[in-house]
């Protein structure tokens, strides 16, 4: 009965491609977070990578 529900399934199929975007955005942004910190040369890269771990260990939530 509750999948024959229209709202269910249009609620569903929404969570679905919210997770699917959202979870493609997240791996593609941080492939181009991660990939120039692993440069040595990159100027800047121990306060960027100081910033990037900070608020990974202390999180606002």
């Amino acid at each position: 009965m509750i999948l024959s529900n229209s709202h269910f399934m249009q609620a569903l199929w929404m969570t679905i491609s919210i997770t699917i975007v959202g979870t493609a955005t997240n791996l593609a942004l941080t492939v181009l977070m991660a990939y120039p910190l692993s440069k040595t040369r990159l100027k800047g890269r121990r306060a960027i990578l100081f910033l990037v771990l900070f608020t990974m260990l202390f999180s606002g939530g």
